[in-house]
């Protein structure tokens, strides 16, 4: 019977010792804990990781599609005369207007998608400003680039805010304190 009361001694030592090192030192000196999982949890785990592979077959779906979509906007060739020149920038200007950019770095569940979403009016942009360089260099009058040129400014200024809505709205609201206070200060 000596050994069954040392040893269980030692187990009330060592339990003792372990409860005064994890109250002074936190976490860092615990010993591992295990827990089998019940069939519940085991069932939960196995739906949540179903519905996630359920989602990244949805993305990579879309990417395919988006990728497509974007082949057809590089194959794309920009003629030379200035009138098809002017209704190529015209489809593209409607599909950029179809297709708005998404608000990314939300870290929510739609951010990866808006980010493959958002190539397409990228590509879309980039065979627009392709476009009005072909324009310029055409010979057009100085009105259709300037009306082009515009229009190239409002779509770079849609795509900063689509993709960035609550940078822009932090960034203007500092600003916009600032002033405050720099006026508020100019009439005490």
């Amino acid at each position: 019977m000596g050994k069954i009361t040392d040893s269980f001694k030692r187990q009330i030592g060592r339990d003792s010792g372990k409860v005064v090192t994890n109250l002074i030192f936190g976490d860092k000196h615990s010993s591992p804990y295990r827990r089998v999982a019940s069939k519940a949890e085991t069932k939960r785990m196995a739906t949540e990781n179903k519905v996630k592979m359920q989602e990244q077959q949805n993305l990579h779906a879309i990417d395919g599609a988006v990728i497509g979509a974007i082949d057809q906007v590089i194959s794309l060739s920009i003629p030379d005369d200035l009138n098809s020149i002017t209704k190529l920038m015209d489809e593209l200007e409607i599909q950029l207007i179809a297709n708005k950019w998404g608000e990314v770095g939300t870290n929510d569940d739609d951010d990866k998608e808006r980010k493959v979403r958002n190539k397409y009016p990228d590509a879309v942009l980039q065979k627009y400003k392709q476009s009005l360089r072909k324009l310029k260099s055409s010979g057009a009058d100085e009105e259709e680039i300037k009306y082009y040129s515009k229009k190239l400014r409002k779509f770079k200024i849609k795509k900063i805010w689509g993709k960035n809505k609550t940078l822009v709205v932090v960034f203007f609201g500092v600003i916009f304190l600032i002033l405050v206070g720099v006026i508020g200060s100019a009439f005490e």
